[in-house]
């Protein structure tokens, strides 16, 4: 409703319907129900959306927040106001919060706060009783009981809080609806997939595909009824499929029932009942006993052949065949079987000798300089104490701790020493480290054979070939498959 433009309002509030209605609702207000409080309001107010009363989403958080920075004890029951002057008992329920203070709360402008109080009183949730010079404030010590306000009147929303309730019941119950409707929607989908994997009919899976297409549509739109209305083409589809697979199945069992003869694939089966002559030599009830068994057999090969049975060993037998008179497995002989143990065990780790790796020493410092020359430590009483402790500061090198050094020098003492030797004084390592760890794994499996010796005989050739004070060339290595490729600039 648009005012007179022939009389001016200018500075006064605009009367509307929703206004008129709102302050008709405030005339009836008798407090909160008894079994209401501050808190359901509130929580009311959370639920509802704000479309439900055609105000926008901002004006309704503006009214959950001048509804929560009121005091709760004006929010009185109906049962405490029962005799009382309702007109001067409403006084309390007159927000008087400033402008100034909602928009720092809200992060909005004074004018924004306006559109908002002027759409929740066009919807009738609130009114006004305004001061003449247009301020608000309270007058009165106890703000449950002022002497007189002027603000944002709260009475009209109070006054509908039966109506908000059952709103937000209903709200309730069409969740509930929805979200049974939605997963029934799901469950048919997923039934719709496994019928469409196993149906045989190309017209049976284009239906199936058909009704997931408009399942699909629906299953994410806002709309109930549109949901309803794919939930009902999925069943319809549901039992026409399962009609489909129901007969595919009966097909399938009758082609069966009419070949159900069992397959002879040419094995031989055991006999449903034990020969007599098996139960005379001791495998039925009343035969000799098993120790019998296989003497008893002989004797009556022997009787049917006229005892000209002679019985030789297998290893006889197949050297028989092998000779290929028969034509039977020509060239065919086993390898004889050893006669006793081998007479050292096969050593899944070799390593070199103390002597061996203390001679190469000298020549290996050499090649690095900075390391100092080759010393006899006095520290050291044997050869082999001499070994690891070059092994152990060569591991030191490489980066290992000095806890894990020792750890592994008990686990494989002069082998530790050599990998880490070889490790460090190999041309061509590039990641020292790694290798010494890919070594270690090694000697920790108990299937991997590590060569130690040949390892350390390389070294050994590869210094001992060099002249005095000369390096030793870098082992070539592998170029990329890629890197005699011509590359043609675009």
């Amino acid at each position: 409703m648009q005012p007179c433009p022939s009389v001016s309002s200018r500075g006064l509030r605009t009367i509307t319907p929703g206004l008129r209605a709102a302050e008709q609702w405030s005339a009836v207000w008798n407090g909160m129900p008894d079994d209401g409080s501050k808190l359901e309001l509130l929580r009311m107010l959370e639920d509802i959306p704000a479309s439900h009363f055609g105000v926008p989403s901002a004006a309704w958080a503006y009214l959950r927040l001048i509804v929560k920075k009121h005091p709760e004890q004006c929010f009185k029951k109906r049962s405490a106001l029962a005799g009382q002057d309702l007109v001067a008992a409403g006084l309390s329920m007159i927000s008087t919060w400033t402008d100034s203070v909602i928009a720092r709360d809200l992060d909005r402008s004074c004018r924004t706060l306006a559109r908002y109080r002027k759409a929740l009183a066009g919807a009738g949730l609130i009114a006004f009783r305004d001061a003449p010079d247009r301020q608000r404030f309270v007058r009165g010590d106890d703000r449950a009981t002022p002497v007189d306000a002027y603000g944002v009147d709260l009475r009209p929303l109070v006054a509908r809080f039966e109506e908000l309730r059952t709103v937000c019941r209903g709200l309730k119950q069409t969740h509930k609806a929805d979200a049974a409707v939605r997963s029934q929607l799901s469950r048919s989908r997923n039934r719709l997939r496994e019928l469409r994997a196993v149906l045989v009919s190309p017209s049976a899976r284009d239906l199936a595909s058909q009704a997931l297409a408009a399942v699909d549509v629906v299953r994410k739109r806002k709309d109930l009824d549109m949901v309803r209305l794919g939930l009902n083409q999925a069943l319809e589809a549901l039992a026409t499929l399962e009609g489909l697979f129901d007969a595919q199945t009966e097909a399938i069992l009758q082609e069966t029932k009419e070949s159900c003869a069992p397959d002879n694939l040419g094995a031989q089966l055991l006999p449903s009942s034990v020969p007599l002559s098996l139960r005379e030599e001791g495998l039925g009830e009343g035969s000799t006993s098993p120790s019998e068994a296989s003497r008893t057999a002989t004797d009556a090969l022997e009787a049917d052949q006229g005892g000209s049975v002679s019985l030789s060993p297998p290893s006889d037998a197949i050297s028989d065949l092998s000779e290929g008179e028969d034509g039977v497995l020509p060239g065919f002989s086993l390898v004889p079987s050893p006669t006793q143990a081998p007479s050292a065990p096969v050593e899944r780790v070799s390593c070199p000798e103390v002597g061996s790796v203390l001679r190469l020493l000298p020549l290996l410092l050499e090649s690095k300089p900075y390391l100092g020359p080759f010393v006899r430590d006095r520290r050291f009483a044997t050869d082999l104490a001499l070994a690891v402790a070059y092994g152990q500061a060569a591991a030191s090198r490489l980066g290992l701790s000095q806890r894990e050094i020792t750890r592994l020098t008990q686990l494989y003492g002069l082998k530790f020493a050599v990998a880490a030797l070889l490790t460090e004084f190999t041309p061509g390592v590039e990641s020292p480290k790694h290798y010494l760890q890919g070594i270690l794994n090694k000697l920790a499996s108990h299937w991997v054979k590590v060569d130690l010796a040949a390892g350390w005989g390389r070294l050994t050739r590869q210094f001992t070939s060099v002249e005095p004070g000369e390096a030793p060339s870098p082992t070539r290595t592998r170029e990329p498959s890629f890197a005699n490729r011509c590359v043609v600039p675009i």
